[in-house]
């Protein structure tokens, strides 16, 4: 993609084409993007669940451009990281972070990924929810089908997470004017910790709450993934449901 500087001259209209690097320009009409999710590298599977995700639309919405840093909360085998990682290039970053949990369920596949061609990936897999990056380091947080987890009982996790904590590092961590994106299933409301527990999905308005008391500025919702048809009480892992749940997107800034 060019854009065309036209420059008059006495005599005459002459027409200068002058490349200006896509790094240096927007991407409001989603070029990198669509570019990233065709690149011949990636893995067939993850381009099989895109009807599912839409991460076209969704990265879209959320502002995503080159030369970010990004920091992809508890990305998983890294579906969300690689794409980021492509559309930001060499001037930007992605840190791949994954909690305890997290970790235990996708430690060779995402290490299988960081170990391809993509330089700008920088893992984190401190055992912890918290991130410790340095003030104001990232554009953009992602926390994508994971906000949940955070009351999953598991093995791994030895007590219950202070979700306070984990988002004011994630607010450190973010410049000022910098988005942070949620996506997750929805649970029914006024969730109890059991019920998030059980059926791996949560309440909207819980998790809007607890980012607006952390700091964060609600800026806009999607209903990209909505499916009013989708049952509250079911988990997202059923097989006949998988990939088709409702999912709210909230956007906040700083």
């Amino acid at each position: 993609m060019l854009k065309k500087l036209a420059l008059m001259l006495v005599g005459g209209a002459v027409l200068i084409t002058v490349p200006i690097p896509l790094s240096a320009q927007s991407d409001h009409s989603g070029y990198t993007i669509r570019r990233a999710l065709v690149h011949p590298a990636r893995p067939e599977d993850d381009k099989a669940v895109d009807p599912f995700r839409r991460p076209l639309d969704v990265l879209l919405f959320a502002g995503l451009e080159p030369g970010m840093h990004v920091l992809d909360v508890n990305s998983g085998s890294g579906y969300y990281t690689e794409i980021m990682a492509r559309v930001v290039g060499p001037d930007g970053r992605v840190y791949a972070h994954n909690g305890a949990v997290n970790w235990s369920f996708v430690k060779d596949a995402a290490e299988r990924r960081y170990r391809g061609p993509l330089l700008n990936i920088t893992p984190i897999h401190n055992g912890r929810e918290e991130v410790d990056l340095p003030e104001a380091s990232v554009d953009m947080v992602m926390i994508a089908l994971a906000y949940h987890d955070y009351w999953f009982k598991h093995a791994a996790r030895k007590e219950a997470e202070d979700i306070p904590a984990i988002l004011a590092s994630f607010h450190k961590a973010l410049k000022p004017g910098g988005t942070l994106l949620v996506i997750d299933h929805v649970g029914k409301p006024r969730s109890t910790a059991e019920d998030i527990n059980q059926y791996h999905r949560v309440d909207p308005q819980m998790v809007r709450g607890q980012l607006e008391a952390a700091g964060f500025i609600f800026a806009a919702e999607s209903d990209l993934l909505a499916n009013p048809e989708d049952n509250p009480l079911s988990s997202p892992y059923d097989p006949a449901r998988y990939g088709r749940t409702n999912r709210f997107i909230f956007k906040f800034t700083k």
